[in-house]
């Protein structure tokens, strides 16, 4: 199994994630390190630097995977791929890009896809261009760019970020500032394409798939610290609903989007946006972010693929969580839980979450199947999803299995978006 740790495109590493309790399920545990920020994912749009430096080194690391993994006692034909958040969406990049093709078996893609907004940049080049003007090079051609940023010392390319940044795109609630792009065709192009347009007509990899949610990702928006946590702040929300949230929409112009954007409050929001209402505005901004992303790639992988899909939501919220006796499970709680548990008594119900959790990956990357039985461990099975029957599974404690998924939300969500 090959880990892609998360992290905005900008920060992380693979040592982060412990293997022990997939060693314990006998399982090979590889992680992977790839170029963040700027040096991953700049883009000059054109063949100077087509961009996607970063998701080229994580499908040259799984191509060190079919060379060498056998010397480690691994199976080159039984890859796994796994990731959460921002490695959560290189895990769907690696689904829609032919590159990746063949250097996998099985892909598990937590909190993340390349539908997600802020997964995806639309404008990489303007702001590559823009970021070099900041630094105080007036940008001449794409040749030239490159020479000066290899002038510049790399610790002065990590800071200030946000000065890369349109005036709209600063307006965002949640945006990763490098990320991947189009790049233009050429014979090592990773993606070529919009992602929307390859998950609506079903090309891309099949395999077997796994992805989720937290039952609320963006909880740390409306906590203290949050960008959603003042009065200050909700009341900007509130005067500014359409503008704020128009630049995150899926939709090619910016009346399209500053309608769909109208419409969105009006399904989350009977009045005005309050602090007291803070579980909703939660719920909505977790359901841009995220959730829609990945239910969208779950219905289309149902849809084009014969393979199984296992859907999921996190609804753990214990000890360790980042919001302990918050009203749901925050982004990233699911892999607190899956690395980082070592301090709980083994019989508490996180450490137990936590070994069904890893027993279910270390099942799906060996099977193809979650729940291939039953037992004292895996008391619920995990039904696999399907167009007629959409079936996910619900990690708390104990397991569940459910139906339709934060309905009627998503509904609302797909007759907005392509």
């Amino acid at each position: 199994m090959v880990w892609i740790h998360g992290g905005c495109f900008r920060e992380g590493r693979s040592d982060t994630a412990t293997p022990h309790y997939f060693v314990d399920n006998d399982i090979v545990f590889v992680g992977i390190n790839y170029r963040l920020g700027l040096l991953g994912f700049l883009s000059t749009g054109d063949d100077v630097v087509p961009g996607n430096m970063g998701l080229k080194d994580q499908t040259e690391a799984l191509r060190w995977v079919q060379r060498n993994i056998a010397a480690f006692g691994g199976d080159p034909d039984k890859v796994t791929i796994f990731g959460e958040s921002a490695g959560g969406a290189s895990i769907h990049y690696h689904i829609l890009s032919p590159l990746s093709k063949g250097l996998y078996k099985n892909a598990v893609a937590m909190s993340g896809t390349a539908l997600s907004p802020w997964a995806f940049s639309r404008n990489a080049t303007d702001r590559t261009v823009r970021f070099a003007e900041y630094l105080g090079h007036p940008v001449k051609n794409s040749s030239d760019l490159v020479e000066f940023f290899k002038t510049i010392n790399s610790s002065t390319l990590v800071v200030n970020i946000n000065n890369a940044l349109s005036d709209e795109d600063r307006l965002s609630l949640f945006t990763c500032v490098w990320a991947p792009s189009v790049e233009p065709e050429h014979e090592s192009a990773f993606l070529t394409e919009e992602p929307w347009k390859l998950v609506a007509e079903g090309r891309y990899n099949l395999v077997p798939y796994m992805s989720g949610v937290t039952d609320l990702e963006q909880l740390a928006q409306t906590q203290p610290g949050g960008v959603l946590s003042t009065q200050e702040q909700v009341d900007n929300l509130n005067a500014n609903f359409e503008e704020t949230v128009a630049c995150d929409i899926r939709l090619p112009t910016r009346p399209e989007q500053l309608g769909a954007a109208s419409l969105v409050r009006q399904f989350y929001f009977d009045s005005a946006i309050t602090l007291q209402n803070n579980y909703t505005t939660a719920l909505f901004d977790s359901h841009l972010f995220f959730v829609e992303g990945v239910d969208t790639v779950i219905r289309s992988m149902a849809r084009y693929s014969p393979l199984p899909v296992y859907y999921y939501q996190f609804a753990y919220n214990g000890p360790i969580s980042q919001f302990p006796g918050g009203p749901g499970a925050a982004h990233a709680d699911d892999i607190t839980y899956l690395f980082a548990s070592s301090s709980l008594d083994p019989n508490a119900d996180g450490a137990i979450l936590r070994d069904q959790m890893t027993a279910m990956l270390a099942n799906f990357a060996k099977t193809d199947n979650p729940t291939p039985e039953v037992s004292s461990l895996l008391t619920e099975e995990w039904i696999a999803y399907n167009e007629t029957s959409p079936f996910y599974l619900r990690m708390s404690a104990p397991l569940s299995s459910e139906m339709n998924l934060f309905e009627p939300y998503m509904s609302f969500w797909h007759d907005l978006l392509p």
